[in-house]
This record gives C-alpha cells, sequence and structure tokens, in this order.
C-alpha cells in the first residue's frame, strides 16, 4: 500500500496537539478494513507533519533580548593568564577539606567564574540575581574551621538550584536538573476513544494494546506537581479512581553503543545508548553510525531507538541524518556563543575546540531559520526520561523532515547550553561544569528540565513493543 502525503484533515481524527496536549477526535467505532485502519493513521500522521512543520522555515530570526548577552569588553582584563589556568587546570591532587577562608575565596571564585563563563549568567539575571546567591553562600560557611569539599559543594548547589535551571549544570556531582525536573506520569491501562468532559491537559495520544491510537491519560510533572494529580475523575457517569505511575527511563547496557537491526517484519531497527565512547570498539560502532545513513535513505519505515541514550557528541548523528536524507538538518534555533577571554582561553584546552574561536572577547551569533525536508518514508523514534542532550538534538533533527513520529515519554530536557566546560575552583578542586553556548529554540522558550514531549505517549518500557504494535495494525511495514 503506498503512503501518500496528503492532508487528511478532516478524517476520523482531527488531533490538535499543541505542546503535547491533544484535542478529543470524534471516532464513531474502530476501523475494521485497511483502507480505514491507513486513513486514520494518515490523519494522525498529518497533523503531526503539521505541527512539526510550523517550527521550520519562518521568515523572521529568533533574537535574544540585548540584556541576555550584555557588551563582553567589560570583563577583559579582570582575570590574569595565572587565574585563567588555575580555573581550567584539572586538579590531580585535591584536598578533602579547606580552610573557612579557603572556602571564601572559593565561593568568590565560583561567582565570578560564572560572570566570566556561564552563557547563560544574564539569562537568569546576571549580577542582580547572583551576587545575592553568592552572598548567601558566604553567609552559609562557619566562621572558622575546615570546610569539606562536599560542605562546599553542597552549599553551592542548594544557592544556585532554585535559579539556574539548566540540565546540563553540576556542581560538583550535584546536577541542578534534580531541583526542576519532570517525569511523565500515567494511569496505566485506560484507553480512551471519546474524552469529553475530561482534563484536556491530561488527555494524551497513546498506541493501544492492539496497536491503534486511542488516547490515555498522562502528565509531565515535578515530584510536588504530581501530588496534585485527580485521585479520580467522572468517565461516562462513573467514579473512577486513578493511579498515577511515574515512568522511569531504560538503564540500557552500554557495552555497546550502537546496533543495527531489524524488527521481526523486517524494519530496520537503529538504536544508540550513547552518542560518544569509550573503547576503540565503540568508537568504530560511533564511526559507523555516522556513516550508515545512506544505507538507509530507501527504507519506507525506520525505526530509531534513542532511549536511555545520555548524550555526548551531537555530530555523528548530524551526519546520520545527512546521508538518510542528503541534506544536512537544519532546525530552528539561534545560537549564542560567549567568548570571553576565559572561554576562549578555556577552549583553547579543551580536547574538542569550538569549530569557531575568535582572536578577541565578542558574543558569536548563528541564527538558523531551519528548512522542512519532505519525504515519503516514516521515522519512528523511540525516546524516554533517559534521553538527553546530543539525542535531543537528534529529536529536533528529525522534526525536520515529513513523516516522524515520536513514541514514548517526555525527554531530559538538556538543550540550552552547548560547549559544556568543566572549570575547577582554585583551593577545593570543586568543579563547576556549565555551557558557554546558549541556544534558544522557535520562541525562545526553554523546555531545560522538562523536555521534549512524544506525539504518541507510551511507558518506556513499552515503547518498542508499542512501536511493532502500530506497525501491525496499521498495515505499515507492508508500505512503499
Amino acid at each position: 500500500m503506498t503512503r501518500r502525503r496528503s492532508r487528511l484533515t478532516g478524517l476520523l481524527l482531527t488531533l490538535l496537539l499543541l505542546a503535547g496536549c491533544a484535542a478529543p477526535p470524534d471516532r464513531s467505532g474502530q476501523p475494521d478494513t485497511p483502507e480505514a485502519r491507513q486513513a486514520e493513521f494518515q490523519a494522525f500522521l498529518s497533523q503531526a507533519n503539521l505541527r512539526h512543520k510550523a517550527s521550520c522555515g519562518l521568515p523572521f530570526a529568533i533574537y535574544f533580548p540585548g540584556s541576555w548577552t550584555p557588551d563582553l569588553d567589560r570583563l577583559t582584563g579582570q582575570l590574569t593568564g595565572e587565574e585563567m589556568l588555575s580555573l581550567v587546570r584539572v586538579p590531580y591532587d585535591r584536598p578533602e577539606a579547606v580552610t573557612a577562608r579557603e572556602a571564601e575565596e572559593d565561593i568568590e571564585a565560583a561567582f565570578l567564574l560564572l560572570k566570566h563563563a556561564y552563557a547563560a549568567y544574564d539569562y537568569f539575571g546576571g549580577d542582580a540575581v547572583f551576587l545575592p546567591i553568592r552572598d548567601a553562600a558566604l553567609a552559609d560557611l562557619p566562621e572558622e574551621g575546615d570546610v569539606t569539599r562536599q560542605m562546599l559543594e553542597d552549599i553551592l548547589a542548594a544557592r544556585l538550584a532554585p535559579v539556574v535551571i539548566d540540565g546540563h549544570f553540576r556542581v560538583g556531582s550535584t546536577r541542578l536538573w534534580n531541583s526542576h525536573a519532570s517525569y511523565t506520569y500515567y494511569v496505566l491501562g485506560l484507553f480512551f476513544d471519546d474524552t469529553e468532559g475530561l482534563p484536556p491537559e491530561l488527555v494524551k495520544p497513546t498506541i493501544d494494546s492492539e496497536g491503534r491510537i486511542r488516547f490515555c491519560l498522562a502528565a509531565a510533572a515535578t515530584p510536588e506537581e504530581a501530588e496534585a494529580l485527580p485521585a479520580s475523575l467522572e468517565i461516562k457517569g462513573e467514579t473512577v479512581a486513578l493511579n498515577w505511575t511515574r515512568d522511569e527511563p531504560l538503564e540500557p547496557d552500554r557495552t555497546d553503543v550502537f546496533t543495527e537491526g531489524a524488527l521481526a517484519d523486517g524494519t530496520p531497527l537503529l538504536t544508540a545508548v550513547r552518542m560518544t565512547w569509550r573503547t576503540e570498539e565503540q568508537r568504530a560502532q560511533i564511526e559507523r553510525l555516522a556513516s550508515c545513513g545512506e544505507e538507509y535513505a530507501d527504507a519506507p519505515l525506520l525505526v530509531w531507538d534513542l532511549r536511555g541514550n545520555n548524550g555526548g557528541n551531537s555530530e555523528p548523528f548530524y551526519n546520520w541524518f545527512q546521508g538518510y536524507t542528503g541534506q544536512p538538518p537544519a532546525v530552528r534555533r539561534t545560537i549564542a556563543a560567549k567568548f570571553s577571554d576565559l572561554n576562549i582561553f578555556a577552549a583553547s584546552h579543551q580536547e574538542r575546540e569550538p569549530d569557531f574561536l575568535p582572536e578577541k572577547v565578542c558574543w558569536a551569533w548563528r541564527h538558523d531559520a531551519g528548512r522542512w525536508l519532505q519525504s515519503d518514508n516514516l521515522v519512528l523514534a523511540l525516546q524516554d526520561k533517559g534521553t538527553a542532550s546530543a539525542p535531543e538534538l537528534g529529536i529536533t533533527e528529525l522534526y525536520t523532515r515529513e513523516n516522524t513520529l515520536c513514541i514514548g515519554s517526555s525527554t531530559y530536557g538538556a538543550l540550552m547550553t552547548a560547549y559544556n566546560y568543566f572549570f575547577y575552583l582554585p583551593n577545593s578542586g570543586l568543579s563547576l561544569y556549565l555551557g558557554t553556548y546558549m541556544m534558544m529554540r522557535i520562541d525562545r522558550t526553554s523546555r531545560e528540565c522538562t523536555g521534549l514531549a512524544p506525539d504518541l505517549w507510551v511507558p518506556s518500557g513499552d515503547a518498542l513493543d508499542a512501536a511493532e504494535r502500530l506497525i501491525a495494525y496499521y498495515g505499515l511495514a507492508a508500505e512503499g
């Protein structure tokens, strides 16, 4: 059966999927012929395409307010070469504790580092926000005695966490993401055709036990917000108790970071659990990922499993996409690179330098309008809360091509910063991991710690089986 590229806006499903929310369609019975099932699927797919396409190729750039990127000349000369080296040099012999005075110096250094290096410093309020936080952190220190590195980490993390909503940012081993993360909560096993009277913010499209696209109850919420989810709802005149279950991401075996396989029906299945390598064998696998896209260009259907992929380098997936589509991905976004004296110095001491490194301080800008690629081939991408950073960017790249559907739960939410580097406080050696580039997509809003919503909401552990059910129910493997 040939996949059609038509825009079926009035057939069986009328889905308004904005920010992962869906309006109820009018369904009058389950489709009982292959043609009716195909029409139902195409109606859903066409609406998803319309939503994805809306973020591509708009006629205006995404400009940041000037307050987010103030002139960097004011910072020039404030740090000596020796001071910059002390902030970027890996301390191999770190003390377990420092004196109270040394801890004060480290806190002062931490906030000076943020001002000079962190691309989102002024996005989060600049001096007006961070200097009071510095003073509060200093007040948390004891007046005398030793301060352990863990104590210093706890003080800085606790003071910064309410303000810094950044999926990459870390103080020592503490991810500030933890303070803001939202998870996907499901009421398992409950499916709907008629959603009239149900809270629209809780109604999500899903794949039922037979493989049909229906509706479920799901929500992206922090643990605190989840406490307020309704314990029951009136459904068709009956009170139904709701048992909300938090979805947990997969913890895949990362011995092999990229594998190629197939579903039982022969559909190609590509799986990547990390976008970087630690062994030579893994390096070869990542190189294979980057180079094999063209081999799948004619596949009418492809499944990409990115669940549990905790990030790394975005370049391999970029190269895969270019091979697969014949064109490089073009996501609508603006990137602002903060090239202060410190960041220029730090970049020159990294294994991976930026593509562009200026000779003098500046903000370097890149405006990508985005591009929509037409395609007859269908890609089903699997995601969950463990899908973080580089694979999230990969998902946004897939969304620039026609006929992509994501299945699973909301992703990790680490898309705002790039070229994240480790810096070190001079006395304790405590590390701060932060981004020197800042990125915004579409409307200058941040999805940090919330993540990207799927098109079809399915518990993480069931996403691959659900994709197979979907393919079988709608006869997708036979197309092309």
